[in-house]
């Protein structure tokens, strides 16, 4: 699949996202304590890596229903040109991938290398153009209309599947979300932290409120009533599109 991307033209269309770092609260609690997102062991690539998705908080905690503050959802939004150290990109998420989330879409003689993507910024545009068309059909998960493609490319109708699914699935957005590696810790003092999904509960301790006065960045609080709920997903996603939309990434509706 990286042959067909890289010989696409770069668009002049299409605006850079942000990307994304989402987390269960118990970690982002560890991230702002420490200013830095931190590369961590990986088991699929086996070296220590820090991951981030392209324009879409893709990540759901483990499935259970709790009334721990630690489990619910956050999300760090990054502004793509300060991360450094490009590793890999892959149109999904690889961690997914290794737990079989993906294999009813699957040959499974491929593996995750048969994806894997030359991590460079113009290759998120590129794959973007090819498959989305545009921004908006990228984070609804919308094949373009005029898309067509080679059918021996078997790698791209796999992904092409994955993109007009519309059955119920255990891998929800991340089948869709463009993964991005670095092999380098990230600052979010260094200017690269732009905005901050958060349980509205979060505003009034001293972790937010010293961060705040150290580093400049937008709140964007959603209501936690006590409870983990698919809800708060959904209004992770509805911060997200309000944040492109206010920040002219995406026009608004």
């Amino acid at each position: 699949m990286r042959d067909i991307i890289d010989h696409q033209t770069v668009p002049t269309n299409l605006n850079y996202l942000p990307i994304f770092h989402s987390c269960d609260s118990l970690f982002f609690k560890k991230i702002i304590t420490e200013r830095c997102i931190k590369v961590r062991d990986c088991k699929i690539f086996d070296e220590k890596l820090s991951y981030f998705f392209y324009g879409k908080p893709a990540y759901k905690s483990r499935e259970v229903n709790s009334k721990l503050s630690s489990f619910l959802p956050t999300s760090f939004i990054l502004d793509l040109d300060n991360l450094d150290s490009l590793k890999r990109m892959a149109p999904f998420d690889t961690g997914a991938f290794a737990d079989n989330l993906f294999d009813r879409y699957m040959h499974p003689a491929m593996t995750i290398y048969d994806f894997l993507l030359t991590p460079k910024k113009e290759t998120l545009l590129k794959l973007v153009s090819f498959f989305y068309g545009n921004n908006e059909n990228y984070l609804k998960a919308k094949l373009k209309p005029s898309f067509t493609c080679d059918s021996m490319e078997f790698e791209v109708e796999s992904y092409k599947s994955m993109i007009i699914e519309t059955a119920i699935s255990t891998s929800d957005e991340r089948k869709t979300s463009i993964e991005i590696q670095s092999v380098k810790d990230v600052s979010i003092e260094s200017g690269i932290l732009k905005a901050i999904i958060l349980p509205s509960s979060f505003l009034a301790s001293p972790n937010i409120e010293s961060l705040m006065k150290e580093v400049e960045f937008e709140i964007l609080p959603y209501e936690d009533f006590g409870q983990l709920s698919n809800n708060h997903y959904n209004d992770v996603f509805r911060l997200t599109r309000e944040y492109f939309e206010n920040n002219s990434f995406i026009p608004r509706k």
